[in-house]
Parts: structure tokens; sequence; C-alpha cells
């Protein structure tokens, strides 16, 4: 039992800052994408297309969006 225990301490040893490395990465890709959507959402709050009422001049301001982000949920028309 002590020598299966050992055995598995050595194998995950080289995993763990491979892990942390992974996790890290990832975790520094979510705040640019949370940080890129938030200031695309805020400047599209500005535009005057965004603020009119029209549906046309929403419609293709979300089909613009779509087209040059692809991770923007939020604008899908």
């Amino acid at each position: 039992m002590l020598a299966s225990f050992q055995a598995a301490k050595i194998m995950r040893s080289p995993a763990k800052p491979n892990l942390e490395l992974k996790a890290d990465a990832l975790t520094k890709s979510i705040f640019r994408w949370e940080d890129m959507n938030g200031r695309l959402l805020h400047s599209i709050s500005q535009e005057l297309s965004t603020i009119s009422i029209n549906a046309s001049k929403h419609l293709s301001l979300l089909v613009g969006i779509n087209g040059s982000y692809s991770h923007i949920y939020l604008a899908e028309s």
C-alpha cells in the first residue's frame, strides 16, 4: 500500500507544475476575454445605432460585431 502511494506521488509530481501553468494560462485567457467583452459592450452602448430604437440599425451593428468578434455571444443577431 505504501509503495503504491509513493509511486502515485512520484508520477504526479511532474504533472503538478504543468497543471499549474495551464490553469494560470486559462485564468489569464478568461480575464482577457471578459475585459474584451466589457470594453466592446460598453463601446456598443455608446453608439448612436444602439441608442436608436430603429431595429434595422441594430441588426447591421450586430451583424458587423458577429463578423469581427466570434466570441461575443451577447451580440447574436
